[in-house]
């Protein structure tokens, strides 16, 4: 299931299974942050991983 939030700035829609934003949408510009899946390009969704994932180059 999808929920929407928004607020003067933004909208996001965040999916209840394991809270993922799932669009972040400016409403100023219309512009879309958050990678849509595209089945041409790669055709699944794009967790925002905070702060990163994987190794760092000399663990700094």
């Amino acid at each position: 299931m999808l929920h929407t939030i928004q607020n003067e700035n933004l909208i996001c829609t965040i999916t209840s299974k394991g809270a993922e934003i799932r669009s972040l949408i400016n409403k100023e510009t219309g512009e879309e942050y958050i990678w849509q899946i595209d089945p041409s390009v790669w055709g699944s969704s794009s967790p925002v991983l905070f702060p990163a994932i994987g190794n760092v180059k000399e663990n700094k």
